[in-house]
């Protein structure tokens, strides 16, 4: 996955009605490749997102977002180690369909006898 050869992805978006509704389906891609995320603060995403521990959540203004880039280069490797794992236990936890699965099978089967009736 083109993921995994980046150590972070990085989400900025300005606020608009679009934006501000859920979030990117990229950001769980990019959990799921185990890719922190840098992100600003639209939509969903802060719910996802833990500062410092799977990505970053900032202010999508210029000189916050580059005190934020300096802070990412000068990471050491066992902190961003530790923020891949983070990111792939998070898109685990609420990405993965095995969560839904059982969910799923059943709303399905209630709803199957109803529509064959």
């Amino acid at each position: 996955m083109i993921y995994q050869e980046h150590h972070f992805s990085i989400f900025m978006r300005s606020h608009r009605r679009s934006s501000d509704a859920g979030f990117p389906t990229k950001l769980a891609e990019s959990l799921a490749a185990e890719t922190p995320v840098l992100a600003d603060k639209t939509g969903d995403i802060p719910y996802y997102i833990e500062n410092g521990k799977n990505g970053f959540v900032v202010e999508n203004e210029a000189n916050e977002l580059k005190k934020m880039l300096y802070h990412l280069v000068s990471m050491d490797n066992e902190a961003y180690g530790e923020m891949r794992k983070a990111a792939r236990k998070t898109a685990e936890k609420n990405f993965d369909y095995k969560v839904y699965e059982k969910r799923m099978r059943l709303f399905y089967r209630k709803n199957s006898i109803k529509l064959r009736k």
